[in-house]
C-alpha cells in the first residue's frame, strides 16, 4: 500500500461534509456537556469495566463528574483501544487539550472542570456542528416523543420500533401508545389504527424511515387477524407472551411497519441481530453480546413480499456481514448500511468496506453512520472511516495497475466512489436531496 496515496485520499475525503443517517443526538442536549459526559458513553464504561472489574464501580444515574472520579484510573487500561482514541481526538479538537494530557488520570478532574465552562457557552454547539462539517444528523426517535423543538431539516426524526414489537409485553408500550394517540387499543385493528396515527405524525415532522434493533434468527411471516387480537387483548392484561405468541406478534408487527414505511414513502431500517442482556455483570448497555448464528434468511418473506420498499440493514459479524453482501447482491431492495457496534473499528471495517465495492452495486452502498450519543463523537468516528476508506481505496487502485481484469481504477474515481457511498447514497435511499 502507497501511504502517500493514503494521506492524499485521506486529505480530499476528511473535507467531505458529513451525512450521519444513524444517532442517538437529542437535538435538546447535543452536546456531551463536560469530560464526564464524553466518558459516560457506554463504550467506555463497558471497556472499563471490562478490563478492571470492580463490584459496584458503576451505577445507574451516576452524575458525570463522579463517574470521572471513578473511571479515570481504569482509563489507561483501555488506551490500545479504537475507542479511546475518539476520546483523544475530542479533548483535542473541540476543547484544546493535548493528548499527553488527556493520558493522564491525575490531570482529568481538572480539564473536567475546564470542559464544563468551554461547552457552556454560548455557540459552542453550533461551532462544534461547524467544525464537524455536519449537515445532516437522523435521530433516533420512540413513537410518543414530542417532534417540535428543534430543526428538523437537519435532525430528522426516525421512529424505532422495539418497544411495541419485542418488548411490546415486557413494559408499558401499549398503553402508551393508546394514551399518546387517543385510540384505545384492545385488537390488531386498533393497534393498526394508533401506529398509522404514529407514523402520520411522524410524517408530518419530516422523519427518515422506521428502524429496530431486532433479535437474532427472527422470522416474519403471516399472521392471522384473530391470532393477533388475542395477543394484543393478553399484553393488555399485562400477561406474558408464550414464545410462539411473542414470536407471531413481531412477524404481525414487522409487516404493520413494513406496509406503514410502503404508505409513507420511507424506508425501514433493520439492525439484525443482537442478543439482548446476556452478561450479568455489566454496565447499562453493556450487556449485549453478537450471536454469531445468526441468518438474515428469517426476513425472506419480508423482502419477497415488499418489493417497493428499501431495507437498510447493518448486521454484527464477519459471516453475517457476507450474508448481508451477497443479500445486497442479489435483492434490488436489500441496502448495506454503515458498520454496527462490534464492526465498528478499523479492522472489520476494511474488510466490509472491501468486499462490498467488489460485489454491491455502488448506488446501495451507505458508507457509515456514527451511532454517536453526543455530536462530540460523530468527527472522530467519521474520520476513523474516512481513514479506511482511503486505506482500501489506495489498495484498490494499487491492485488495479496489475490485475488482468480490472478497470485502472485512479485517484479522481476513487474519490468519486468514496463521495457517492458517503454523500450520494445517502441522499437518495433516504429521499433526503434537500442535504445538498
Amino acid at each position: 500500500m502507497n501511504t502517500e496515496t493514503v494521506q492524499r485520499l485521506y486529505k480530499e475525503i476528511n473535507n467531505f461534509p458529513i451525512f450521519d443517517p444513524h444517532t442517538h443526538i437529542n437535538p435538546q442536549h447535543a452536546s456531551a456537556g463536560s469530560l464526564g459526559g464524553i466518558l459516560s458513553y457506554h463504550y467506555y464504561t463497558e471497556l472499563c469495566n471490562s478490563a478492571e472489574y470492580d463490584p459496584g464501580w458503576w451505577e445507574k444515574g451516576i452524575s458525570p463528574d463522579e463517574l470521572l472520579r471513578r473511571i479515570s484510573s481504569k482509563l489507561p487500561l483501555i488506551h490500545n483501544t479504537v475507542q479511546f482514541s475518539w476520546f483523544l481526538t475530542i479533548g483535542e479538537e473541540f476543547l484544546g487539550i493535548p493528548k499527553r494530557d488527556l493520558l493522564d488520570p491525575e490531570k482529568l478532574e481538572s480539564i473536567n472542570e475546564k470542559s464544563k465552562k468551554l461547552m457552556a457557552k454560548s455557540g459552542y454547539v453550533e461551532k462544534l456542528i461547524e467544525k464537524s462539517k455536519l449537515k445532516r444528523i437522523y435521530l433516533t426517535n420512540q413513537f410518543n416523543e414530542k417532534l417540535d423543538g428543534f430543526d428538523n431539516s437537519f435532525y430528522r426524526p426516525c421512529l424505532r420500533i422495539d418497544p411495541f414489537s419485542y418488548f411490546a409485553d415486557r413494559g408499558p408500550a401499549l398503553k402508551e401508545m393508546a394514551e399518546s394517540t387517543n385510540i384505545p387499543i384492545k385488537d390488531s385493528s386498533s393497534f393498526n389504527k394508533a401506529l398509522n396515527r404514529i407514523f402520520a405524525y411522524f410524517k408530518e415532522n419530516n422523519f427518515a424511515y422506521a428502524s429496530v434493533s431486532s433479535w437474532p434468527n427472527t422470522k416474519i411471516y403471516p399472521v392471522g387477524k384473530t391470532r393477533e387480537d388475542a395477543i394484543i387483548k393478553k399484553i393488555m392484561t399485562g400477561e406474558r407472551l408464550s414464545d410462539h405468541e411473542h414470536e407471531d406478534h413481531v412477524a404481525y408487527t414487522f409487516l404493520l411497519v413494513t406496509e406503514l414505511c410502503k404508505k409513507y414513502g420511507v424506508p425501514f431500517h433493520l439492525m439484525i441481530g443482537v442478543d439482548k442482556e446476556v452478561y450479568e455483570h455489566g454496565v447499562e448497555f453493556g450487556t449485549d453480546l453478537v450471536n454469531s448464528t445468526n441468518s438474515m434468511r428469517g426476513y425472506d418473506y419480508l423482502f419477497n413480499r415488499y418489493p417497493d420498499v428499501r431495507f437498510p440493514t447493518s448486521v454484527l459479524s464477519d459471516t453475517q456481514g457476507l450474508e448481508l453482501t451477497s443479500s445486497a447482491w442479489i435483492r434490488h431492495n436489500v441496502y448495506p448500511s454503515g458498520h454496527w457496534w462490534y464492526l465498528n473499528n478499523p479492522t472489520d471495517i476494511a474488510r466490509e468496506v472491501s468486499r462490498r465495492l467488489e460485489v454491491v452495486p455502488l448506488h446501495k452502498i451507505i458508507a457509515y453512520y456514527s451511532d454517536a450519543y453526543y455530536l462530540e463523537f460523530i468527527l472522530p468516528k467519521f474520520r476513523m472511516y474516512k481513514y479506511t476508506l482511503a486505506k482500501v481505496l489506495a489498495e484498490k487502485i494499487e491492485s488495479s495497475k496489475y490485475d488482468p481484469n480490472m478497470i485502472e481504477l485512479n485517484e479522481e474515481k476513487a474519490l468519486g466512489l468514496a463521495w457517492d457511498i458517503l454523500w450520494k447514497n445517502p441522499q437518495a435511499i433516504f429521499n433526503d436531496s434537500s442535504a445538498s
